[in-house]
């Protein structure tokens, strides 16, 4: 759940994994940035300043020999560290011990956030993810249909399905029924081939 807070510490995470990734390869900041021109955008970059362009950050990567996913990869590990993408952590633990007032809890802030970020569906989906996982421990709870419809058409015209697609999947699973879900388990198996 960003607040104005972890989107700051998100932006100036990126620089900051980018200097821990340069400095455990003992790169220095001329060698990364191809040269004395660019090394104070480099130098600012790394202390939470400006984002480089596309084609900079790349460059950068490439000079201090790391992959686009393994930069993700750490950037990831990075955030989780900071405890910033634990959402998923928190909506398991709150399914493995019941605890229907934390659930509830996410919901809430994830209908803020929906409601701050509109052009922005994540959030959206995050929620009846959360509200998914809220109807197996209260049977009382109900997820709108118009809601389950949305994971459905978003689930329907998903091309690439990555992590977050599969754990949509898995957890609102129960919104479908025998055929919805034969037919998108289809087009998962037709991706991977």
């Amino acid at each position: 759940m960003d607040t104005e807070l972890d989107k700051e510490i998100i932006k100036k995470s990126y620089g900051e994994v980018f200097k821990e990734l340069r400095e455990a390869k003992h790169i220095s900041q001329a060698v990364a940035s191809g040269g004395k021109g660019i090394q104070g955008n480099l130098s600012r970059f790394e202390k939470g300043g400006p984002i480089p362009i596309a084609d900079n950050f790349f460059r950068y990567l490439r000079n201090i020999k790391v992959t686009p996913t393994e930069y993700l990869n750490a950037f990831n590990k990075y955030l989780s560290n900071k405890d910033i993408l634990l959402y998923v952590d928190e909506v398991g633990k709150a399914y493995t011990y019941k605890n229907a007032p934390k659930l509830r809890e996410i919901i809430d802030k994830l209908e803020i956030q929906e409601k701050e970020n509109q052009d922005c569906d994540k959030f959206l989906l995050d929620r009846i993810m959360a509200e998914a996982i809220l109807s197996l421990i209260d049977p009382e709870f109900k997820i709108p249909k118009s809601d389950a419809d949305k994971i459905r058409t978003y689930l329907r015209s998903t091309k690439y399905w990555g992590y977050y697609e599969l754990r949509l999947l898995g957890w609102t699973s129960r919104l479908f029924d025998f055929l919805q879900l034969a037919e998108i388990s289809d087009r998962i198996i037709f991706f991977c081939y």
